[in-house]
C-alpha cells in the first residue's frame, strides 16, 4: 500500500501516474493509499486503484479524520471493502469506476465528501453490496450535478445518524444502482 507523510513545511504532495491504464496500485493488505489523520493536502491522479483485501482496510482510498485528498482522472478497480472510505475531507473530479465494492462513496465521522459536475463513468456494471453512497455519523456527500454514464447494480445510497446526501433535488434514482437507497436516524436525501 501507498501511505502517504506529511511534508515538512506548508502547501500539499501531488501522486501522478502516467495514466489509469498504465499505473496501478494493487494491494492484499490494507489501502491503495492511506491519507493519515491530520494529514496536509494531497492530490491524487493519473491511477488505477485494487485491493483485494476483504477486510476493513480493503480501501481505495482511506482519508483519516482532518486529512484532505483530492483527485484527479482515476480509476477505481475491484476492492474488497470501500473505494472512498472518508472521515476527512475528499474532493473528486471526473473519474472511472471499473469494478465492483462494498460501498463506492463512504463518509463517516464529521467526513465532506464532495464530487460535483462532473462525468462518472461505470464500465462493467460494477456491484455494490451495501451501498454506492454511504454515510453516517454527521457527515456530508455533496454530489450533484454529476453526469453517470453507464449502470451499477446495488443499493443507491445509505445516510443515518444525522448525515446528508446532498443531490439538489435530482430523485431517488439518481444516483447508480439497482435497488431504492433509504435514510434513517436523521439521514437527509435531498
Amino acid at each position: 500500500p501507498f501511505i502517504t507523510k506529511d511534508p515538512v513545511g506548508y502547501g500539499g504532495v501531488s501522486v501522478v501516474g502516467a495514466s489509469t491504464s498504465s499505473v496501478t496500485i494493487s494491494t492484499s493488505s490494507g489501502p491503495c493509499i492511506t491519507v493519515p489523520t491530520g494529514s496536509q493536502k494531497y492530490y491524487v491522479t493519473g491511477l488505477r486503484l485494487t485491493s483485494t483485501d476483504t477486510g476493513p482496510a480493503g480501501d481505495a482510498i482511506s482519508v483519516g479524520i482532518g486529512a484532505s485528498v483530492s483527485g484527479g482522472v482515476l480509476d477505481f478497480g475491484p476492492c474488497g471493502n470501500f473505494h472512498i472510505n472518508c472521515s476527512g475531507t475528499a474532493i473528486f473530479g471526473s473519474y472511472t469506476i471499473s469494478g465492483s465494492a462494498r460501498v463506492h462513496w463512504y463518509a463517516s465521522n464529521g467526513a465532506k465528501l464532495i464530487c460535483a459536475g462532473y462525468t462518472i463513468t461505470l464500465t462493467g456494471t460494477p456491484a455494490f453490496s451495501i451501498a454506492f453512497a454511504y454515510g453516517d455519523c454527521l457527515s456530508l456527500l455533496r454530489v450533484n450535478a454529476n453526469t453517470f454514464v453507464g449502470a451499477a447494480t446495488g443499493v443507491r445510497y445509505s445516510i443515518s445518524l444525522n448525515s446528508a446526501i446532498y443531490v439538489n433535488g435530482a430523485g431517488a434514482s439518481y444516483l447508480p444502482g439497482s435497488t431504492a437507497g433509504s435514510a434513517a436516524s436523521g439521514g437527509q436525501y435531498a
